[in-house]
């Protein structure tokens, strides 16, 4: 039943929209009672909260892999494309975790983001480690950190919400283009492996 909701609430949410879905619409989906829905979640933002979560365990998922390795750099550009990877795999749940105003003032309204925060740390992690080898320019881990995860994510958002300039079937490839040209700036010319 709780999944059943949280399906038929992404749907909704994302064909109707957040403040067009209601409670009811949701029942109406799963042909169960508004009261059913009532006794697995307070509200919708309630729903939507656990839509975010669980698109932060698909997308923590997705990252496993980069984290492990010796060469921070080399973790840090693998955290970039599978972060791609899963916007373009995932546009729903992206959309609703990080571009949709409605998961703003539900994540506002509970006062904390862990896995937002938890996501944001792991990045923040790596960037310090590749300024503490000097494998990027000295600065702030902070900014550093911010201004990565920015341009990923401004790439990839442009591209789910139909800004980019580019034709649909070419967006993907530009989004990757972009990325190693990104790369090429923020690591000083040098690949990963070095090259």
């Amino acid at each position: 039943m709780h999944d059943a909701i949280v399906s038929a609430a992404v749907e909704l949410f994302l064909t109707e929209g957040y403040e067009q879905t209601s409670i009811r619409k949701i029942a109406e989906k799963i042909e169960y009672t508004p009261g059913a829905i009532y006794s697995y979640f307070k509200d919708k933002d309630e729903i939507l909260f656990e839509i975010h979560l669980r698109g932060f365990e698909k997308l923590f998922e997705q990252l496993r892999p980069a984290l492990e390795g010796v060469d921070p750099l080399d973790r840090l550009y693998r955290i970039g494309k599978l972060y791609i990877d899963f916007a373009l795999q995932n546009p729903q749940y992206y959309d609703l975790m990080f571009i949709g105003l409605s998961m703003a003032r539900s994540i506002k309204e509970k006062q904390e983001w862990e896995s937002g925060e938890g996501a944001y740390g792991v990045l923040r992690q790596i960037v310090g480690e590749c300024i503490e080898k000097k494998l990027l320019p000295a600065g702030d881990v902070d900014a550093a950190a911010y201004t990565f995860w920015s341009m990923v994510h401004g790439m990839v958002s442009l591209v789910l919400r139909g800004r980019c300039m580019a034709p649909p079937a070419e967006r993907p490839n530009l989004v990757y283009g972009s990325y190693e040209y990104l790369w090429k700036v923020m690591s000083n010319q040098r690949k990963p492996d070095g090259r």
